[in-house]
């Protein structure tokens, strides 16, 4: 987010694109965060529940924002290129939004109801640090590196985020990857955890 929602308009700025051109990019790009809504529910009915309710979708978002971010650096001249540049935005920006949802849903569903307060106030910390982190340091290289080269270290970054949820489970037992062993939590694990909740 600190790179293509705050520093990439800014350097657009710095290039003489105009302003509506700019907010236009901007608001393209945040568009998906608005539809999150409408992926939540989607999300509770199709998963690969062996692997976990969440995990599978954290991972897609990671992996098809790390592609998204790539396929932008790929784009020779993006400033004159724009379309397609915000399109390849948009895709990153999607899979973003994704792997948000499923990260607190997630959290949602494994955390006991006491301890998650306190890590909604984490995640939510974590992600305005990183976004201010992403955009200085993005802010540095766009002049630096060149645009293509600050993607490539975006999607880069954000494959190397996937590695968590490739290496860990969402609940034990289950499979770490679809050709592994393992299997979904029974019946009785998941109605007991929600009485759980409820009590």
């Amino acid at each position: 987010m600190g790179v293509i929602i705050i520093s990439l308009p800014a350097f657009m700025v710095s290039e003489g694109l105009s302003a509506l051109k700019v907010s236009g990019f901007a608001g393209m790009i945040m568009l998906p965060w608005g539809l999150k809504v409408f992926v939540a529910p989607i999300m509770d009915r199709v998963t690969f529940i062996s692997m976990g309710r969440r995990r599978p979708w954290v991972i897609t978002g990671l992996v098809f924002a790390s592609l998204g971010y790539v396929a932008m650096g790929l784009i020779s001249d993006p400033l004159n290129h724009f379309t397609s540049f915000m399109i390849a935005g948009m895709v990153a920006s999607a899979c973003t939004a994704l792997m948000d949802v499923a990260v607190d849903g997630m959290a949602i569903e494994i955390l006991p109801n006491k301890e998650q307060a306190q890590a909604n106030g984490l995640m939510w910390g974590g992600k305005v640090f990183g976004t201010a982190i992403t955009a200085w340091a993005s802010g540095l290289t766009f002049k630096q590196v060149g645009i293509s080269w600050t993607l490539y270290a975006a999607g880069f970054t954000t494959l190397m985020f996937a590695l968590i949820p490739l290496l860990i489970r969402e609940r034990e037992g289950e499979k770490l990857l679809p050709w592994t062993e393992g299997a979904p939590p029974n019946r009785l694990y998941r109605i007991n955890k929600l009485a759980g909740q409820i009590l």
